[in-house]
């Protein structure tokens, strides 16, 4: 399904993105379909760099914007944009991440919304409705569910902040929502679709109203807090299996949802109102036939393994079933229905 963002372009480019949970209009559906992967995806396609070097020493600027002594980025606070730089793209976030690019407004929106863009990349021009004002996030800004714009540059497995104004121009930069802040003093978050973002790579979408949600508490061992959930669009299985994936609750099931929860899919940041539980990580005692166990995708030499990161955990796809022979249990390992082998300490029960 498509959303639409509206901006009202005056002297400086303010921008009102109407929102209804990512953007006005948009529902969100969440729950990936189809077989899972044997592992989360790999980063997307476009351009990548090196180390970047450190940006020249800054010094004031009038009106306020910070300026530096480097002619090839003079506004280092600001990812070496200049003010009226605003983002566009095809089309509208629904889940994972979508590309946009960097441009100049040339033509005002149309009574439909569409407004006309200069790409400061290759030229082209682009009419959409999906385009973006933005800003330096500021440190301690973000939280889980907030979106957000940031530059396809990888240095080491984390996108980082370009150097250059002629590296900020022709870069592919890229929409997502934040999924964990818990690396933040570390010098990164998590994004949707399992990527690690350097938080001073980071812009703020003006206007954006996402909704967000505080993930507090001591991770365990699948590094998983209380206030995560696994959510599992189809509930429990009769038999069998169903997939489902690690969530934050916008607002936890209760009666009155019958027993539905709104929820922003850690995985791939769709929201969406789904079945969810809260669980933890199973006990020996806890690993009998007929109990539900909620498990990673994370297959090693035939047997279903536990995640060995933060992100692993969060975007990696979750699946439950019903435990069937534990006649292996003495060898650290269970049966589930479908024939397939988890490891113990890979499994979660539902927590009471």
């Amino acid at each position: 399904m498509t959303s639409r963002a509206r901006c009202a372009v005056g002297a400086v480019f303010a921008c009102a993105l109407c929102a209804s949970l990512v953007f006005a209009g948009c529902q969100i559906g969440v729950g990936p379909g189809g077989p899972p992967p044997a592992g989360p995806p790999g980063p997307p396609p476009g351009s990548a760099a090196g180390p970047p070097p450190a940006s020249g020493p800054a010094v004031g600027g009038g009106g306020g914007e910070t300026v530096s002594a480097n002619p090839n980025c003079p506004t280092p606070a600001n990812h070496c944009l200049a003010e009226d730089v605003m983002f566009a793209g095809k089309k509208a976030f629904t889940a994972r991440y979508e590309y946009v690019f960097a441009a100049r407004m040339t033509g005002q929106p149309g009574a439909g919304g569409d407004a006309t863009f200069l790409s400061l990349n290759d030229g082209g021009e682009l009419v959409t409705q999906h385009y973006y004002q933005t800003r330096a996030a500021q440190p301690g800004e973000v939280a889980v569910g907030t979106m957000v714009i940031m530059p396809h540059i990888n240095r080491d497995g984390v996108y980082v902040a370009p150097e250059t104004r002629d590296k900020a121009h022709k870069t592919r930069w890229w929409l997502a929502r934040v999924t964990s802040v818990a690396s933040a003093d570390r010098g990164y978050v998590i994004v949707s679709g399992g990527y690690k973002i350097a938080t001073n790579a980071l812009r703020m979408v003006e206007g954006d109203t996402s909704p967000t949600v505080s993930v507090g508490g001591a991770e365990d061992a699948h590094y998983l807090k209380d206030e995560h959930w696994v959510v599992v669009p189809k509930g429990l299985p009769a038999k069998r299996y169903v997939y489902g994936f690690v969530g934050a609750a916008i607002q936890a099931p209760t009666a009155e949802t019958k027993g539905d929860g709104h929820f922003i899919s850690l995985q791939d940041g769709a929201i969406g109102w789904n079945k969810g539980f809260k669980t933890r990580p199973a006990d020996k005692a806890d690993l009998q036939v007929g109990t539900y166990a909620f498990m990673p995708h994370i297959n090693r030499d035939g047997v279903y393994q536990a995640p060995e990161s933060r992100l692993k955990s969060l975007s990696t796809r979750w699946w439950v079933a019903k435990i069937v022979d534990t006649s292996e249990l003495y060898k650290g390992v269970v049966e589930v229905a479908g024939g397939y082998k988890i490891a113990a300490v890979a499994i979660r029960v539902e927590a009471n």
